[in-house]
């Protein structure tokens, strides 16, 4: 019932509005494909700049932090390995860099732990890293003191289990933390991709809705043309045949086939007057010809 009523519908509006409504699907489809191209550009580009900022940029943090403190047992080693005051010097200038960038680090790692977790690991490591740096002071301070008897000293406590445990544990708790992030960033890039795929997804259908939408109001549009037209054509045989009595279709319409079908209808009444003078003049033809023959 639906289909008929919407050829009735459309059977009588113009060709101008028949094409308008066309062109006009056409343009939804088109602003609707638009429109969410652009919600999907800003929303990738929203998810990766979050992932850029958060998520890789901590890892970069972490990875500097991990080889500043790297630098520190390096440098702790050289500083007890020399005893050449100039050269112990720049070591012990390169170990405070060291530490003053993992410090830097951290305020930059620090705000890019969003998760509880990563607050707790970032907060075992600053208390590691706290007692790591008390250690290292000391044996800063023992190197600082020129005498061998401090570096002996300063060197058992740079080779012992203790502060080998203590700088693999910093280590290891700050590697723990990367390694979260990095799974932070997996994660990241997963939900990425499934954004991506559910996006290319939601395209597909609307440019196949839009496909076959377009294939229904071509059918749906030439049906409201072809066959009122056919019917007119069917009458104009008729006509032609001599069935004046017909009843031309369409004639209510306002538009281009109603136009036609009153013209049709028009020629109709024509034909109907001519038809019937035709008939009284053989009528009058027969009625004197019989009125002559009685007459002789």
């Amino acid at each position: 019932m639906a289909i008929p009523n919407i050829f009735k519908v459309l059977e009588r509006q113009t060709l101008n509005t028949k094409l308008l409504l066309v062109l006009g699907f056409v343009y939804l489809i088109t602003v609707t494909v638009g429109i969410q191209s652009i919600f999907v550009t800003q929303t990738l580009k929203n998810s990766t700049q979050k992932s850029y900022e958060i998520d890789l940029l901590g890892v970069s943090h972490i990875q500097k932090a991990q080889l500043n403190l790297s630098g520190i047992g390096r440098y702790l080693r050289q500083m007890a390995m020399t005893s050449n005051p100039t050269e112990r010097e720049i070591a012990r200038k390169a170990l405070e860099a060291s530490e003053f960038g993992i410090k830097s680090e951290l305020v930059e790692i620090q705000k890019r732990l969003i998760h509880p977790d990563e607050q707790a690991k970032l907060a075992a490591f600053n208390k590691l890293f706290l007692d790591f740096s008390t250690s290292v002071n000391q044996i800063v301070a023992l190197l600082n003191n020129g005498e061998l008897f401090s570096d002996g000293e300063a060197t058992d406590l740079i080779i012992s289990p203790e502060f080998n445990i203590a700088l693999s544990a910093t280590e290891d708790a700050l590697s723990d933390i990367s390694n979260f992030k990095q799974e932070d960033v997996k994660k990241s890039n997963e939900v990425n991709a499934q954004k991506a795929d559910e996006i290319q997804r939601f395209t597909i259908v609307v440019l196949a809705f839009g496909f076959l939408g377009s294939i229904g109001m071509g059918w749906l549009m030439s049906n409201s043309i072809r066959n009122p037209f056919k019917e007119l054509s069917e009458s104009v045989e008729n006509l032609a045949q001599g069935q004046l009595d017909i009843v031309i279709p369409h004639a209510e319409y306002q538009n281009e086939v109603g136009n036609m079908a009153k013209s049709l209808k028009i020629l109709q009444n024509i034909a109907q007057t001519l038809d019937e003078e035709r008939w009284c003049k053989n009528w009058k033809q027969i009625y004197f010809l019989n009125f002559n023959k009685r007459m002789i």
